[in-house]
Parts: C-alpha cells; structure tokens; sequence
C-alpha cells in the first residue's frame, strides 16, 4: 500500500495488485487503482507499462526470479524497480544473478535494498 502511495505522487495512473488480500488505503489518491489478482495476468497492460515496482511477500529470491524470467520471456521493455534486494541471502544471490542493466538504488531508497532493472525486450 504503502508503494501504491508513493508512486501516485507523480501524474500517472497506478496500479497495485495483491494475491492475497487488497488492503486499501483510506482516502487512497485518485489515480490509485487496488486490484486482487497476478498482475501477470493484465499481460498487455503491464508490457506496455514502461515503469514497475515489484514489492512481494515473502522476498525468497524465488518468487522474484519467476517474475524476473517473465519479463524476459515476453520481452518487456521498461523499468522494474525491485524492492529488498539485500534483505537476505537469497535476495542477494538473486540480484548478483541479474545479467540486465541494473543500479542497486539502496543509498538513495529503502534500507533493505533497491535495484532498479532496465529492460531491453531482447
């Protein structure tokens, strides 16, 4: 929620997606949109969307490298900005792993680590 927030302080329309449980935000901005589901599943909407931040729970290094392998695979062209990247071992491998153009943003973001990963649609 807290993401959805911070993003929705520029013009752009935002959406949040949450498999689990969307939990809303009182008196969330206008151009915040909560949604339930896999946001893989709006394939064209997301493709199409040229920045994305991807804050998931529980931060495996699993999970994230399965959404990592999706935008490559429907060769996506934008930004992703990661959240946690030096929250844990495996959060640490799974970043070291990344082979795209890639800045750890964690001076500048949250203390856990953020990585931002452009995305060339190879």
């Amino acid at each position: 929620g807290s993401g959805s927030l911070a993003l929705s302080q520029g013009p752009n329309q935002v959406i949040s997606y949450d498999l689990n449980n969307v939990r809303r935000i009182v008196n969330s901005p206008s151009n915040v949109q909560y949604r339930m589901g896999d946001f893989r599943d709006d394939k064209d909407l997301v493709l199409n969307s040229p920045f994305i931040f991807i804050d998931v729970d529980p931060h495996d290094g699993q999970q994230e490298q399965r959404f990592h392998q999706w935008f490559l695979d429907n060769h996506y062209r934008g930004f992703v900005m990661w959240d946690d990247i030096d929250l844990n071992d495996n959060m640490r491998t799974w970043w070291r792993g990344i082979t795209n153009i890639k800045t750890d943003l964690t001076g500048v973001g949250h203390w856990s680590g953020t990585g931002l990963v452009h995305y060339a649609g190879y």
